[in-house]
């Protein structure tokens, strides 16, 4: 690693492992992660060992189990004063610029009782410099470059709402205006200008819910040639496995993974439609990645760059007949990890071995 003047940090929120190599890998493009695969060390094994999102960025950043930095919901403050991969990495010499997100709670220790930060889990770990804001729920600087591009922008959550009558109907803004490709234009044009010796956090929102993606992505894939949830018949047969499950059906439906269709039944076909839609945002992500690793090889950056591609949980995806990710299968917890050192003599290397 002292070979790598820079850091690229990339963290693509909730994508299931076996999009990249399992059940699903077959039936979703992802051309310039799978090239990257075949550059670097891809750990197959790999499992976040909290969730959901706050908790889990909060082990891959401080490198500790929730039992001990104890953020364990999103909301659940994180110490000020834990050590984390922000911190550690400026003693080494580097800015740790954050494009994307950390899902923190502050610490409420040290802040006034009327502060802002206390309303919100989405606030920033100690130690990044937010490059640019790109938070789920606020996003302001891409609500501004929709708004002076012409677009109604509605309030959260009815941005993400299909611009149509069915779930896969477009977004309402183009593939190019999307949220991946505004956050990958903004990380672009950090690194098109800042000297070597940068760290980029990346951290894409996507596949995430609400699941709705712009055109093409939409109805990229046929919901009729995906492979059924890994399930049994009914969702009784799978409550009577164990209490919890009961729990997870009744919190993680259907409907909850999209805007605007409360209603939504889980039919296999619906089940497919929202599917199709999950793959199509991971090759829209792919895409944009593929940019950032283009670009990186154009200006011979690629040789001087540790590049680290992970997720910080996957996704039920209606398998068990759950949804999100508040559950004990290997679906919600299994993810991938891609590390290229560029000072590594191997290449294309998978490791076996159980990684957290």
């Amino acid at each position: 690693m002292a070979a790598a003047e820079n850091v690229l940090f990339v963290v693509i929120d909730q994508l299931r492992a076996d999009c990249v190599f399992g059940a699903l890998a077959g039936h979703v493009a992802l051309p310039n992660l799978r090239a990257l695969m075949a550059d670097a060390v891809t750990f197959r094994r790999h499992f976040s060992v909290v969730n959901p999102c706050g908790p889990s960025r909060a082990s891959i950043l401080t490198g500790q189990y929730a039992m001990n930095h104890r953020s364990v919901r999103n909301g659940t403050p994180l110490p000020d004063d834990l050590p984390n991969l922000a911190t550690e990495v400026r003693k080494a010499g580097w800015l740790p610029l954050l494009f994307g997100y950390t899902d923190t709670t502050r610490d409420p220790r040290g802040l006034p009782p009327g502060d802002p930060m206390l309303k919100s889990y989405e606030q920033v770990m100690p130690g990044f410099v937010e490059a640019v804001e790109m938070r789920l729920e606020e996003s302001w600087p891409w609500r501004a470059h929709l708004a002076a591009k012409g677009y109604d922008v509605p309030p959260y959550p009815d941005i993400f709402r299909p611009d149509g009558p069915r779930p896969d109907s477009p977004a309402r803004y183009r593939a190019e205006d999307s949220d991946t490709a505004f956050l990958t234009d903004c990380a672009l044009n950090h690194i098109r200008v800042r000297p070597e010796g940068w760290f980029v956090h990346l951290t894409y929102i996507r596949p995430h819910p609400p699941f709705v993606a712009p055109a093409p992505y939409n109805r990229m894939y046929d919901p009729a040639t995906l492979p059924l949830p890994v399930r049994l018949p009914t969702p009784a047969e799978e409550r009577a496995r164990h209490p919890f499950i009961a729990a997870s059906h009744a919190r993680n439906r259907i409907e909850s993974t999209v805007e605007g269709f409360p209603d939504l039944a889980p039919t296999d076909a619906n089940t497919q439609l929202l599917r199709a839609i999950y793959l199509g945002l991971a090759t829209e992500v792919d895409h944009h990645l593929g940019r950032i690793l283009d670009h990186l090889k154009d200006r011979r950056l690629y040789e001087r760059t540790l590049i680290v591609v992970t997720a910080d949980h996957g996704e039920m995806l209606g398998d068990h007949h759950v949804w999100g990710k508040s559950t004990f299968y290997d679906a919600a917890w299994h993810t991938a990890l891609v590390i290229r050192d560029p000072q590594a003599s191997r290449r294309g290397i998978t490791v076996g071995l159980p990684t957290e």
